[in-house]
């Protein structure tokens, strides 16, 4: 339970002008050799880049007795801004994100694509009405009744055992005993669903079933496994230092625009990134072996910017990989890694 506290993320955002909140969890991936923030929510909290991007994703958002009313500001939690939409869909209600960060001792919660089985226990962790976490249990029913367009297997029905969710609820990671996550929540269904009766047991709780969202997110929470490789240079793909091992790419976001950057090499170890015209220099980037002093690679980068931008240097030797966020509506800040990638020669 210490983990799923720790991966349990609070969310707010803006969709049509307008400031909602949801639930989310941080995934897991099975390769070992990195550690992404991917972030789990519900397609119908967030399903837009430009909604993803105006995320802040709150954590330890917890008080320190059940029904306390100490809550913590928001002001003082650990959060992180923006993100980068991989996949979303309402087939399922699921919405995988990336986050730019990842701040530090936080869980990360594993998944599976198998199928539940009747009587299973499931197990959330919510922000019910923007609230502090609460924690409710259900036991999955393969007998209940189910609503309109969101019919099983693309949907899990249960009833509720204890706790309770209300708006803000949707999208929490549902757990099985085991701690593998089958998918997250869509809301209820029932009698006085609509009123958000969230302790009527009569409403069925719904989730949608991460078996009919495994396609669409397995290559990144499944990934296939990847030996040694090639850096490919490319309009979008820079290959610098040691021999071109190092890819650097890049994305920006206006908030109106979004797109990947496009790269001019400088030299062997450096490069510069344009986003709308080829004579316009946004962000400079080297990558330096520094293995005979710090038995590290190096990666520097600068900008001349305000926009969101989203810089991933992959190391094709060993797959490894470093994402550095600038948020929107702020001064490049400058990368000083000198503990970047660790693998030498």
């Amino acid at each position: 339970m210490d983990i799923f506290k720790k991966a349990a993320a609070y969310l707010e955002f803006v969709d049509g002008g307008l400031g909602y909140s949801c639930s989310g969890g941080l995934m897991n991936d099975t390769d070992a050799s990195t550690t992404i923030p991917y972030l789990l929510t519900a397609h119908h909290c967030i399903s837009t880049q430009a909604s993803a991007s105006s995320l802040e994703a709150f954590f330890d958002y917890i008080t320190p007795t059940c029904l306390g009313s100490n809550q913590p500001g928001l002001g003082t939690l650990p959060r992180v801004n923006g993100a980068t939409l991989l996949a979303t869909g309402g087939t399922t209600d699921f919405t995988l994100m990336r986050l730019p960060s990842l701040p530090a001792g936080r869980g990360l919660l594993g998944s599976t694509n198998q199928t539940v089985t009747n009587g299973t226990l499931l197990y959330r962790l919510s922000f019910p009405l923007g609230a502090s976490m609460g924690y409710s249990v259900t036991s999955l029913s393969t007998g209940v009744a189910t609503c309109i367009d969101a019919s099983r297997p693309n949907f899990l029905y249960s009833v509720r055992s204890l706790g309770a969710i209300f708006e803000g609820s949707s999208g929490s990671p549902v757990m099985r005993a085991d701690g593998m996550v089958v998918g997250q929540l869509t809301g209820s269904c029932g009698p006085t669903a609509q009123a958000d009766e969230g302790c009527d047991s009569s409403n069925a709780i719904v989730d949608g079933a991460m078996a009919g969202s495994w396609n669409s997110i397995v290559q990144w929470l499944n990934p296939a496994p990847t030996g040694p490789s090639t850096c490919v240079a490319s309009a979008s793909s820079l290959c610098l230092g040691a021999n071109g091992r190092f890819k650097v790419e890049a994305t920006f976001d206006t908030g109106a625009q979004q797109g990947q950057a496009q790269v001019v090499k400088l030299t062997d170890d450096s490069g510069y990134l344009w986003f709308f015209g080829a004579s316009n220099v946004e962000a400079v980037v080297k990558v330096l072996d520094a293995c005979s002093y710090n038995s590290r690679f190096w990666v520097y980068a600068g900008g001349l910017t305000n926009v969101q931008v989203v810089l991933t240097v992959t190391d094709t030797k060993t797959g490894a990989v470093k994402t550095y966020t600038n948020p929107r509506n702020t001064a490049f800040q400058p990368i000083q890694d000198v503990g970047a990638f660790a693998t030498c020669p």
